[in-house]
Parts: structure tokens; C-alpha cells; sequence
């Protein structure tokens, strides 16, 4: 379109966009800046919201990629409301902080630091507001690291900001991206060879990698070109956690829509087709075009940042434990995804292993991180442990939390032999170990304060055999192993999803075995305040957010309402 036309669409959908004046949430474009007279975001991004890391760099985008992640941000899938008439409600304001200079460089050595200013600055403006800081800026590190997994300083103070949560904040960082400019770019091999990039290794933070709905082009185009990923499969530009040192944990958490590629196999060329890309902001708005196309793991991080604030926005008094963990709670992944990693011989288990590497834990859907239905419910647990404590001169494991799940015994054994689900996620932030000590020496047990998981019971187990089979200490002279396991049950298992501070997996059993399984027990792992006992950190509490869902294949059974009616009233559980 010319621009007489984008100007007439532009104004058309402005005016069916009503700002929430009295938004709670804030998310913080953590770029190059924002251009935020443009007309869809001059409402939502005020003047007095937009800041800089040094005075002479200004507050204004110097290179298109801070407004372009803004329009995302903001309205999230921008053709989608071009192409309607419905009103659309914004319950969420942005805000900028430019954190990269128009010219040169920053020393490394201040990106942690930057990041730190970014958001105390953004606190002590809006202490009241709920700040989600989108962050689709990351670094190669080519000058000697190695992009293995291990915390950097950079990283580390994003873990740090995080678990001060004196106020509530979260984090979206995008993968970082593939070189598809490389002549050696082969799809999904360099994008499993092509490492996740600083800071996006951060624990606390949700890490975005990108997948791709896009496979249509409305114009002809070359017999000798075709699209590259197909509908549902990862994006040609994500990259992978796939050669990580498997110590380190999971990442990307989840996936948003990043685009696809066109390859013409006769010049090997990619092409970054508009068809295949998304819609946003353009920065040079008043003289050459109001809207233009983005795509990578940049701007499925600016559609993660949009899915957080409309979270955050349902839910405006949960913990960022709790939103973090209802994002990877509500993702799965698709059936393309799977077929795409299953080799000849691979197990389910072994598919899975590379799934979380590539993928995360799927694609998150927003209907199922806020409802619940008939034949499904959803149980959110939001709580703190003391995962240590001092005995004498000993430094031990504490206790451990345990829940007794209000399941609808009924509807389930009425169910009998016929398959069901229960998901469970654990989301909790660490504390990073202190700056003092050196970053090549990090490990999975000394860098994180403490680790926290889940176990379940046996549909043959009972209460008190259960509480033994967790807890050492509760175990009494004549205590014998029962040798029940629940490894079976899980669809991922302890060994391959027990890794970072956000752990999911999915339970796969029979109806009625399912309903002996309602005791859930949280419990403490190891980390530097148990071990390095001369700081003292020992006795700190941790916050924590446990999230069980159950579904049904059958619409026909109501497994909601019998536990609406035991909630009804305080039920007391023992802890």
C-alpha cells in the first residue's frame, strides 16, 4: 500500500483501541529506543516513559528494532485487528529504556549493569506498577566464551533482579538467532548446532525461542523456491540449547511465532518474504511507511512480552512465580514438532529430550493459562519453604511441603480404565551465587541457592508411605522400601525435566489410578546456602508456585464442579 492507504488503515483501527487509563502493567522495551509518536503507540507509550542509559544517546529509536518490537508488544498479532472491526481493549501501557548506543559499542562489561539502571530506574518512577521487561537484545560473546549454558555476569544479574522481589517483574529475553546469512545455513541442523546467546540463559528469566504458523504466500513465486519449515515447526532463525552442557537448565522455556523463510535452492539465498513475516510500528513513520515486517526470535519474545501483560493483566495479584509458570504451564507442543525430531529409533522420552532443547515446553495458549472447564480444572498453589537449617554446626535439609489435592474421587473411578492427564509445574526463582565467586566455576548445585521439586504417590501408595518414601528423616528403624515408583507415570521424568527453576511435566495413567494420586510433595535440593555456610543464608525462605492441572478426554464427564463444591469452604491442608 501506498502511504495515503497505510494511513487510512492505520487511523481506522486506532480508533477502535481504548486504553485501560488505569493499567497496572507496564512492559519495558529494553532496545534501541522508541519512536512513540507514532500513531499506535502514542497513546500507550507517554513521553515521560521513555528513558536512556547515557543522556547523549537519547531516548528516540536510532535503527527501527525498539519501535518495531513495540507494536508487538502492544497489540501482539497486528494483522489480526487490521482485519476486524472489533474494539480492542489494551489493559497494559509500555514504557522504553534505551540500553544500546546509536554508535559503537558498549563495554561488556556494563551490560549487566545497564540492565540493573534499566530497571531501578523503572521502579523508582512506578512503584506501584507490575513491570515486564522485554529484552530482544542478545549477545554472541565471540570474544572467547562459550555459549554453553554457564551463567555469565550478565545473566546473573537478571537472576539477580528477579528474585529481589520486592516488587513484582518479570523478565522475556528472546533465544537469540541463527546466522541464516551463512552460506552453510542448512534448516534445523544450524539451528541445533546454533547455541542460545547471552543472557538468555538466565534462570529466572523466561527465555522465547520462535516457531512458525506462517506457510502461505498470496503471490506466485519460483518453481525453484520453496518454504522452508512447514506449518507448526520451529522457525528457521531460533536457536537451540541442543549442545548445552546438559547440567545447565531448560531452555527456551517456550516458543512464540517468528517467522519463516523462503529459500531459492538454485542461488541459495534466503529470503525474508512479507508474507511470511509479522506486522509492527515502522520507526521512520512520517515519510516512508507507518507499518513494516519483522520476524525472529526478537519478535516472538515482544509476543511473549504482549501474552505476559494480558496474563498479568487477568491476574493482577499472582506472584511472577505463579505467571511464569502458567505460561510454560498452558504450552504444548504441536504434532509437527514431534514428527519433526523423531528419528527411526528414538523413543517418546528421547524425542522429548530434544523437544525441550529446541522447543521449550511448546507453544503457550492463553485460553488454557486462564480457564478452566468441565472437564478440566486447574489448581494453583502459591506458598514459601525454608529449604535449610542450621543443626549445630551442620547445615541440613529442612522440610518439605505437602498437599493433599481436592481430586473428584467420583467422576474419576466412574471413568475407570480410560486415559487421563495431570500436569504439574514448579516455578520458583533462584538467588544467584554471589559476584565473588569466579563464573567458570559454576555449577548446577553451587550457582542456584537452593532447587526445589515435586514427587507424587503411587496409586498403591498411602499417606504415611508416601511421607517415607520422600522424607528420609520421617523414616523410622523398621522402615522398608515399598519399591513403588511413579517414573512410569510421567510422560518427560525426573531426569530430564529437573533442570533451572522452572520444572513441567505430564502424568499419563488410568482414570481411576489418577484418583489415588492426590498427595503432591514439594521438597528442597542442594545450593549454595546450604553449602557455603560462612554467608549465613541458611535460614532464607523462598517463594514458590505449584500449578496442577487434570483433564478429561470426555466432555461428558464434570470433574469441576465436585472440586468447586470441597473449595467452597477453607479447606485445611497439611503442611
Amino acid at each position: 500500500m501506498n502511504y495515503r492507504e497505510q494511513n487510512e488503515w492505520v487511523n481506522e483501527l486506532k480508533d477502535r483501541v481504548i486504553v485501560n487509563p488505569d493499567s497496572r502493567v507496564s512492559v519495558c522495551i529494553l532496545d534501541t529506543g522508541v519512536n512513540n509518536s507514532h500513531p499506535l503507540l502514542e497513546d500507550i507509550l507517554e513521553d515521560k516513559d521513555k528513558h536512556t542509559f547515557e543522556t547523549s544517546w537519547g531516548v528516540d529509536d536510532h535503527n527501527s528494532h525498539g519501535t518495531e518490537m513495540s507494536g508487538i508488544a502492544a497489540y501482539g498479532n497486528l494483522n489480526e485487528h487490521l482485519t476486524t472491526t472489533t474494539t480492542i481493549e489494551l489493559n497494559h501501557t509500555l514504557s522504553s529504556f534505551k540500553i544500546l548506543p546509536p554508535t559503537g559499542n558498549t563495554e561488556k562489561s556494563l551490560w549487566g549493569y545497564i540492565t540493573e539502571q534499566a530497571v531501578a530506574t523503572r521502579e523508582i518512577e512506578k512503584p506501584n506498577k507490575i513491570h515486564i521487561y522485554s529484552m530482544s537484545v542478545t549477545a554472541k560473546d565471540t570474544d572467547g566464551d562459550v555459549l554453553d549454558g554457564t551463567p555469565s555476569s550478565w545473566s546473573s544479574a537478571i537472576d539477580s533482579i528477579l528474585f529481589n522481589n520486592d516488587t513484582k517483574k518479570l523478565f522475556c529475553i528472546s533465544a537469540g538467532n541463527t546466522d541464516i546469512d551463512d552460506s552453510s545455513f542448512e534448516y534445523k541442523i544450524s539451528n541445533i548446532n546454533s547455541p542460545i546467546e547471552n543472557p538468555a540463559q538466565s534462570w529466572n528469566a523466561l527465555t522465547i525461542g520462535a516457531y512458525t504458523e506462517k506457510d502461505t504466500i498470496t503471490n506466485d513465486y519460483e518453481d525453484d523456491e520453496v518454504i522452508m519449515a512447514q506449518r507448526n515447526e520451529i522457525s528457521p532463525f531460533t536457536t537451540t540449547s541442543f549442545l548445552w552442557d546438559r547440567q545447565w537448565c531448560i531452555k527456551p522455556d517456550v516458543v512464540f511465532e517468528g517467522g519463516n523463510l523462503l529459500f531459492n535452492a538454485s542461488l541459495n539465498d534466503k529470503i525474508k518474504h512479507p508474507d511470511l513475516s509479522l506486522l509492527t510500528t515502522n520507526w521512520q513513520f512520517l515519510y516512508t511507511s507507518l507499518l513494516k515486517c519483522t520476524y525472529a526470535t526478537s519478535a516472538a519474545n515482544a509476543l511473549g512480552a504482549n501474552f505476559v501483560a494480558r496474563l498479568y493483566s487477568t491476574f493482577p495479584e499472582a506472584t511472577p512465580e505463579t505467571i511464569r509458570g502458567l505460561v510454560v504451564h498452558s504450552a504444548n507442543w504441536t504434532d509437527k514438532m514431534f514428527a519433526q525430531f523423531k528419528g527411526t529409533t528414538n523413543s517418546d522420552r528421547d524425542v522429548f529430550k530434544k523437544l525441550l532443547r529446541t522447543c521449550g515446553y511448546g507453544v503457550p495458549d492463553f485460553d488454557k493459562a486462564v480457564n478452566c472447564y468441565k472437564n478440566s480444572l486447574t489448581l494453583i498453589a502459591e506458598d514459601t519453604i525454608q529449604p535449610f537449617f542450621k543443626d549445630g554446626s551442620d547445615i541440613k535439609t529442612n522440610v518439605m511441603n505437602l498437599y493433599t489435592l481436592p481430586w473428584p474421587k467420583e467422576a474419576l473411578e466412574d471413568l475407570g480404565s480410560l486415559e487421563v492427564e495431570m500436569k504439574v509445574t514448579l516455578s520458583y526463582f533462584i538467588e544467584p551465587a554471589p559476584t565473588e565467586m569466579v563464573v567458570s566455576n559454576f555449577n548446577r548445585y553451587n550457582y542456584p541457592s537452593h532447587g526445589l521439586r515435586f514427587e507424587i504417590n503411587h496409586p498403591h501408595e498411602n499417606i504415611d508411605e508416601f511421607k517415607a518414601r520422600c522424607n528420609k528423616h520421617g523414616r523410622d528403624d523398621e522402615f522398608e522400601s515399598s519399591g513403588l515408583s511413579t517414573s512410569g507415570y510421567w510422560k518427560i521424568g525426573k531426569n530430564t525435566r529437573d533442570r533451572g527453576s522452572v520444572i513441567s511435566d505430564v502424568w499419563k495413567g488410568k482414570a481411576v489410578e489418577l484418583a489415588s494420586c492426590n498427595h503432591i510433595a514439594v521438597y528442597p535440593t542442594n545450593g549454595w546456602w546450604r553449602t557455603r555456610k560462612h554467608l549465613e543464608a541458611y535460614n532464607n525462605e523462598a517463594r514458590y508456585t505449584l500449578i496442577v492441572s487434570i483433564y478429561s478426554p470426555s466432555n461428558d464427564i464434570d470433574i469441576y464442579t465436585p472440586v468447586t463444591v470441597q473449595i467452597a469452604t477453607p479447606v485445611q491442608i497439611e503442611i
